[in-house]
């Protein structure tokens, strides 16, 4: 279980090597992905919230 303080509509960036968790806001992304769901309409079902996990590996 993983708590997350920032309420606002964000994604995460997750590191397969360290398990790192980054928080990612991207207000272009959120548009996108919300007209595709608001396009898309999945039968039976009312999409609330969408939140990505984005997994990779962070370099330095």
């Amino acid at each position: 279980m993983r708590y997350d303080a920032i309420i606002e509509q964000h994604h995460h960036l997750y590191c397969t090597e360290t398990e790192r968790i980054e928080d990612y806001e991207d207000p272009e992304l959120d548009k996108l992905i919300s007209k595709y769901f608001k396009q898309k309409k999945i039968k039976g079902f009312k999409v609330k919230d969408i939140t990505l996990q984005i997994s990779g590996e962070f370099k330095n």
